[in-house]
């Protein structure tokens, strides 16, 4: 019996090494500061009852300013983030991500997965994560590593991040028209 749990935490742990998505470092060559490709306007939108599967390309800034009491405003140099988990995602829709921690200036990518057959609407997400980084802003004094586990709704390609489910597609018909061949409505 041991031996049957052995084998099958080996088995489990091999699958799940290759369910990941695929960096593509030709996206991003040359873009500094933070980016997401495809940018979340030009998603592909969610079909209840269809299997969805799509990539996102992403980026986190190597550095950040952030403005303390509206006065101050602090230089943030990003070590690192790990992405933990994104709230918000319709049932049935699951992602994976790679790296697991992104460093600072990194690209990495998320890919989500699924069937849902939750209603028709805009997902807003949030992510959550640890971020690793040093502050910096001499003024008041601050110059420190620290860390911080939350929200990274904050740092771009996590703000404003949404997904839409559609209604049901309706199915593609196909007729001939005085030699045309037509699809859809005609």
């Amino acid at each position: 019996m041991k031996k049957f749990y052995f084998l099958l935490s080996i088995l489990l742990s091999t699958a799940g090494a290759y369910a990941q998505c695929n960096i593509d470092p030709s996206v991003f060559a040359g873009v500094t500061g933070g980016a997401m490709y495809p940018s979340v306007a030009h998603l592909p939108h969610i079909v209840p009852d269809s299997l969805y599967d799509q990539t996102v390309q992403g980026q986190i800034p190597d550095t950040m300013n952030m403005t303390i009491g509206g006065i101050f405003t602090v230089n943030v140099t990003i070590d690192s983030v790990r992405l933990d988990s994104i709230n918000g995602l319709p049932n049935g829709i699951n992602w994976v991500k790679n790296p697991n921690v992104l460093p600072g200036g990194g690209d990495g990518c998320v890919e989500f997965t699924g069937t849902t057959t939750d209603s028709a609407g805009t997902y807003r997400t949030s992510a959550v994560g640890m971020i690793w980084v040093h502050l910096f802003a001499p003024l008041l004094g601050i110059n420190k590593d620290t860390f911080q586990y939350g929200s990274l709704n904050r740092m771009p390609p996590f703000n404003n991040f949404y997904v839409v489910v559609d209604s049901a597609l309706q199915p593609l018909s196909a007729t001939i028209n005085a030699n045309h061949l037509c699809f859809g409505d005609t």
